[in-house]
């Protein structure tokens, strides 16, 4: 592999595991608003000021862990990048709230859940990406080897292989605790005589299916390790020709979904049932 190809697939790489960290805190602190929002009408769900905290979190977060990675005091780097970010906000707000100047210092309640949910989800998007970036080095030092080379360089880089497995454990840790924390938010709704809205529900599925999405793919990146340490130059694809397949029966789905909706199934259980009736009768009368 050149130069050319390991810079394209390094970047590659750094995208897709950027989508990774940014995606599901996104989702469970979308839907965790939805909720709010279910619980106190009053308070409306996603301002275009809380959207656009959280996307550009979502964004910069990865970019900046990447950037800071490897260089000293690179996370307190990223931390201070976080706080100049909300003290921006602030300043923003300061800048061009309606109202008189004294008002316009006190900090709105859209301005703090913004803020909230830019910090939440750079902290969390941090996190994770950081515990995928360990992954990232190690196909950058292994991933282009083979056969015998591949093995030593897979031992020689034990420490880092432990790290990346252990990051990726972590990572799906933390998941299993946003899923939990999203369970609990779902039953205040029905704690409140009320139920979750549609976009709750909506929202909250998305994120189920992503997160378990990624804790599977977690596991199969926990397998390249093993395989590389075998010297398999196939080892950092195995994930890949395994979620492909799922990604394109996944994407069927929602299409089907996007492009047959209506109020009707379209395979109606009654029509199950009349066919199991009348599969029943045939056999019952010795027909098959």
């Amino acid at each position: 592999m050149n130069t050319a190809d390991s810079l394209t697939s390094g970047s590659l790489q750094a995208l897709a595991h950027g989508v990774l960290a940014s995606l599901p805190p996104a989702l469970f602190i979308l839907a965790a608003a939805s909720v709010l929002s279910d619980i106190l009408p009053g308070i409306p769900f996603a301002a275009p000021t809380f959207l656009a905290a959280l996307f550009a979190a979502a964004a910069a977060a990865p970019a900046l862990t990447a950037l800071f990675r490897g260089e000293r005091g690179g996370r307190i780097a990223g931390t201070r990048a976080m706080f100049l970010s909300l003290l921006a906000m602030y300043a923003l707000h300061v800048s061009f709230a309606p109202g008189p100047w004294a008002l316009r210092l006190l900090p709105s309640a859209g301005l703090l859940a913004s803020a909230g949910a830019f910090a939440l989800q750079w902290f969390l998007s941090e996190r994770i990406f950081s515990f995928l970036f360990d992954r990232e080095a190690l196909i950058t030092d292994v991933g282009s080897r083979g056969g015998e080379s591949m093995y030593h360089a897979a031992r020689e880089d034990g420490s880092l292989m432990i790290d990346a497995a252990r990051g990726l454990a972590e990572a799906r840790g933390i998941l299993t605790g946003l899923a939990a924390g999203l369970v609990f938010l779902l039953i205040l709704p029905l704690a409140a005589g009320g139920k979750p809205s549609a976009r709750t529900l909506l929202l909250g599925g998305a994120f189920f299916a992503v997160s378990e999405f990624e804790k599977a793919l977690f596991r199969l990146y926990r397998e390249e390790f093993s395989l590389a340490a075998l010297g398999l130059r196939e080892a950092f694809s195995h994930a890949a020709r395994n979620v492909l397949p799922v990604l394109f029966v996944f994407v069927l789905a929602l299409s089907a979904a996007a492009f047959f909706p209506s109020g009707r199934a379209l395979i109606p259980m009654g029509w199950l049932f009349s066919l199991l009736a009348r599969l029943s009768a045939r056999f019952a009368q010795g027909q098959y």
